[in-house]
């Protein structure tokens, strides 16, 4: 009695069919990693996305809760350019510095004045003698003064 796989010709068919199968379930096997592997990148980069918004959206925040913390606290009004005024600006300006995380932030202090018709003057407050003392215009505040001289014409 013959077995349906006995002759040569049926068994090469049969492992033909089968390598063909093999095939066919490595290549669905393939295009389904294709996709998984696409998916699980588009949740990464999506993530990714998320935490440098979040991230970004922190350090704005933090910026400008410290610019707001430098404008209430260290505001140089009429009384700040006395010296008693300038000398609890001082106050204020060390006190800040010393408890701020960013005291590299403020530099220096200006203060411009251009009373009417004559060329905008500066003044700088000076820590050492507590004081706002008269002085050069620096570069990086000349679009300033062309503003402000400007305004007089």
């Amino acid at each position: 009695m013959k077995t349906p796989f006995s002759s040569a010709a049926a068994r090469s068919r049969v492992e033909g069919l089968a390598l063909l199968a093999v095939a066919a379930l490595l290549g669905l096997l393939a295009v389904v990693q294709h996709r998984w592997l696409g998916a699980i990148a588009e949740a990464e980069r999506r993530d990714l996305k998320e935490q440098a918004n979040e991230k970004a959206a922190s350090i704005a925040q933090d910026i400008d809760r410290e610019l707001t913390r430098v404008y209430l606290e260290l505001r140089v009004d009429a009384k700040a350019l006395e010296p008693a005024g300038a000398a609890a600006f001082g106050a204020r300006l060390a006190q800040w510095r010393s408890e701020s995380p960013h005291e590299g932030l403020v530099r220096d202090v200006f203060v411009a004045d251009r009373p009417a018709s004559v060329p905008a003057t500066l003044r700088r407050f000076d820590p050492a003698t507590s004081s706002f003392v008269e002085t050069p215009w620096p570069a990086d505040l000349a679009p300033v003064r062309a503003a402000l001289d400007g305004g007089s014409e």
